[in-house]
């Protein structure tokens, strides 16, 4: 079993434990939505229930496509964090992306606070 949470990464400076961005913009690709789907939601194209579909869809794809960077996260010893600059109260692919780990066998730790992160940044 693994232990993961999720943060926001506008706090993540300096921080101990190891953070896996997933935005489309600089993360790992595995793991970030497309612009399109993105986009779409933030323009109001598609719904948050579209965009959960596509995104699902795209981690089943990507499940298969990349096993090394799904390895990395589902047989991982020490804990780690998910990260997107989303706010942590907004809908977000980071939440789906949870879910999807919780099924793989993960432990989820919740969102991490800024405020508790104070305690992992060193």
């Amino acid at each position: 079993m693994f232990v993961f949470g999720t943060v926001q990464l506008t706090y993540c400076r300096g921080l101990s434990l190891p953070v896996v961005d997933v935005t489309v913009k600089s993360g790992i690709k595995a793991f970030a939505p497309t612009w399109d789907i993105v986009m779409g939601v933030k323009q109001g194209k598609i719904t948050q229930q579209q965009y959960t579909e596509r995104y699902l869809n795209l981690m089943r794809r990507s499940y298969k496509a990349n096993p090394v960077e799904w390895s990395m996260l589902v047989e991982s010893t020490i804990p780690f964090l998910i990260g997107c600059y989303c706010n942590p109260d907004d809908f977000c692919h980071r939440f789906i992306l949870a879910d999807i780990l919780q099924k793989l066998g993960g432990s989820y730790r919740g969102e991490i606070t800024k405020d508790q992160l104070q305690g992992w940044i060193v």
